[in-house]
């Protein structure tokens, strides 16, 4: 074995170890039956060279009747060790695969922006599912816990065989050193189709997901042959990676195997001279095949743990590639909570660098707990950036960020989180029932709050309307759903909890203009006090702004009421002046 190999096995099983931690007591029951069952079995053919020897040598029946009944006793024993034993690591697969799946998916979620544009969603749906499950979780108990047992058969078989002629053993251990040089030879043929293939996989979640994910725009602009086409490249390319990774499976699985085979023809020859010259007697022999026997399905049992090791080892590689992803945004231990948030807001020279680009350059602002701001800007002048500061996405690269005077960095998460209510420009829905998506599973949300918060949003009348109110099923991301009932949905989400910062990222361009006033009317209504930040270029909510700031290449060029920065016939007045010569067209 080489000193990388040894390594890999080392870091793989320290890795290994901390999901087996909790279950020492139940990995302890498996490793006890397995000896009991190990044992039990090599027993057997001791009692087949008292019982042949016997009846050769004349023997009384009610020995050999004592011989058969212990036999049979034996079987019975093997019978219900084998059961506890296969249903104790099933057992354990499942709670496994259970915690293994729970850790990466709580380490998902904390992951940000950055980790989400490094890894597509169907390879981590492939990540999560297929590489956590049957290859990796399966070889984590019954993979090496089978194997373990399959060794232990081995080591009582040879010892048994040894007693029984040493001479015989020697030569039957003769394919060994070819089989250990198979294995060395071949793992990393293995490990190469094994990748290829969990690559493959991955690619076809990517393509379904996309796919499904879009499918609107895909029968919108009749691209459904390109979409068949580029699914049936992918799944033949992951059909020649299962049969590449299939065969070299099958071939040195098999192998292993036929070296033990060669071991049997080596006892039939050796053992049947050795029989015949009286070297050992015919229940020795007998026992002695039976030994061979015992030892080809554990040796092929070893020689699936190096292929399925292979195969884990890729996985659990897959599976690091997450879990060494650190967090972008990490919470402080002392992080303080905020019982009371009046909704002060404050930017001081706060800057933010992505990469090698300055998305935003010295950002200075003050927000009052009840303003409305508004943020106008062309498309990639940093304005979403800012919300996405506010709710910590990013931290800023330099300057600070506070709330009530606090520093958002010194604010727990969830504190911070409970007391903001984002609406992105692109609404999130997901497919539940309208119900399930505004309570989105926070407690001690009534109806009554609901439907307020969807009597703010302008959707109540909506909602009402349809078959099942509440309990209506909106289908994937909101299908069934109109663009602004999508959007009032996400903002009658947001409203539900009373908070008192809200965040609406360009959320009015899909409302009419009656719906945007009664909106703005109702809001202020049954959340007085609240502070409202909203990206915009919609001139009825810039308009209703008591200060605007007008970013262009991350910095704000622009600063002040509505009618204070038409007169300066800058920037705004031209963004203005096009955005309501827009909408009175619109209007015609």
């Amino acid at each position: 074995m080489t000193l990388n190999t040894h390594s890999t096995i080392k870091r793989n099983t320290l890795w290994l170890w901390r999901f087996w931690r909790p279950y020492r007591k139940w990995l302890g029951r498996i490793i006890v039956l397995s000896i009991f069952h190990a044992g039990v079995s090599i027993y057997v053919p001791f009692l087949y060279i008292a019982i042949i020897d016997g009846l050769k040598n004349n023997e009384s029946i009610r020995s050999i009747q004592h011989d058969i009944g212990l036999l049979l006793l034996l079987g019975a024993g093997i019978f219900v060790l084998s059961s506890l034993l296969t249903a104790a690591r099933a057992r354990m697969n499942m709670v496994l695969e259970w915690d293994l799946r729970q850790y990466i998916f709580e380490h998902l979620l904390k992951m940000g922006p950055f980790f989400y544009n490094r890894f597509r969603t169907g390879d981590l749906v492939t990540r999560m599912t297929d590489d956590l499950g049957r290859k990796l979780s399966w070889f984590a108990c019954s993979g090496i816990f089978r194997s373990f047992d399959s060794a232990l058969r081995i080591v009582f078989s040879l010892i048994a065989m040894v007693l029984i002629n040493p001479l015989l053993t020697l030569l039957t251990l003769l394919p060994l050193p070819l089989q250990f040089f198979t294995f060395i030879k071949t793992e990393g043929l293995l490990h190469k189709r094994f990748s290829s293939l969990q690559s493959q996989i991955s690619r076809v979640s990517e393509i379904i997901e996309s796919c499904f994910s879009g499918i609107r725009v895909v029968q919108a602009y009749t691209m459904e042959k390109m979409q068949i086409k580029k699914f049936k490249e992918a799944a033949a390319d992951r059909a020649a990676a299962e049969v590449s990774a299939e065969s070299a499976h099958i071939i040195i699985h098999s192998l292993y195997g036929y070296f033990w085979q060669f071991a049997l023809i080596i006892v039939l020859l050796a053992g049947g001279w050795m029989v015949i010259t009286d070297r050992m007697t015919l229940g020795e022999f007998v026992a002695f095949d039976y030994y061979i026997g015992l030892l080809i399905f554990p040796m092929f049992d070893i020689g699936n743990l190096m292929v399925s090791y292979r195969r884990a080892s890729v996985s659990m590689d897959r599976v690091r590639d997450i879990e060494q992803s650190d967090p972008e945004i990490i919470e402080k231990e002392d992080a303080r909570t905020l019982p009371i948030c009046h909704g002060n807001i404050e930017f001081r020279h706060v800057s933010l660098t992505l990469g090698v680009h300055k998305v935003l350059n010295e950002i200075s602002f003050t927000v009052k707990p009840g303003d409305i701001a508004a943020f106008a800007g062309p498309v990639g002048s940093g304005k979403s950036m800012i919300f996405n500061l506010l709710i910590r996405s990013y931290d800023p690269t330099s300057g600070s960020v506070t709330l009530d005077g606090v520093p958002l960095a010194e604010i727990k998460i969830s504190e911070l989180h409970r007391h903001i209510g984002y609406v992105s420009q692109e609404p999130v829905l997901f497919s539940k029932s309208i119900r399930d998506n505004i309570v989105f599973g926070r407690d001690n949300i009534t109806d009554s709050d609901i439907d307020q918060a969807l009597e703010t949003a302008q959707i109540l009348d909506d909602v009402r309307a349809l078959p099942r109110g509440l309990d209506t099923q909106i289908g994937q991301r909101g299908l069934t759903l109109s663009g602004g009932q999508k959007q009032r949905l996400a903002m009658a989400r947001a409203l539900v909890t009373r908070p008192r910062i809200l965040l609406l990222d360009d959320v009015t361009a899909a409302l009419d203009a009656d719906t945007e006033d009664a909106l703005w009317e109702q809001l202020y209504t049954i959340l007085p006090g609240t502070t409202c930040l909203v990206i915009t270029h919609r001139p009825s909510t810039l308009e209703k702004a008591n200060c605007i700031f007008v970013l262009e290449a991350g910095s704000i060029v622009e600063t002040g009421p509505h009618a204070e920065l038409m007169t300066k016939q800058g920037i705004y007045h031209r963004i203005y002046s096009r955005h309501k010569w827009q909408q009175e067209l619109s209007q015609v």
